[in-house]
């Protein structure tokens, strides 16, 4: 979905790199500021997808680890640098993707809605 919503912004209607990276810091990165931007997320996208790894030598981390909260204890685990390991709540982290996308798509709609008035009028 990431990608799709980068093509959205694509004169051409393609993913890119670049449309990614602006997608991510808009919608999501508000949230990861202070340990994750469109850069580094891309390329952990890249390497997971491609080498099916969560590795990249260009990556700030050296790996991420995306964790479940604790049924028993209660305790979540989001945005920690552990050993130059990035640790993300799986949970937390897939619903601020979802409403990025969600956020993205209602922008999209309102923009070809305002297009649709001016090319009318």
């Amino acid at each position: 979905m990431p990608d799709i919503c980068g093509a959205l912004s694509s004169e051409n209607g393609q993913a890119s790199r670049e449309k990614y990276k602006e997608w991510f810091n808009k919608y999501v990165g508000k949230k990861y500021k202070e340990v994750l931007d469109g850069e580094d997320y891309y390329y952990f996208r890249c390497s997971l997808l491609h080498q099916g790894s969560s590795q990249h030598p260009k990556n700030i981390y050296e790996r991420y680890i995306f964790t479940e909260p604790s049924e028993t204890s209660g305790n979540i685990l989001h945005c920690n640098v552990l050993n130059n390991a990035l640790n993300i709540d799986v949970r937390i982290f897939y619903e601020d993707i979802l409403n990025a996308v969600e956020t993205r798509l209602k922008d999209a709609k309102k923009l070809k809605i305002t297009l649709i008035i001016t090319l009318t009028i």
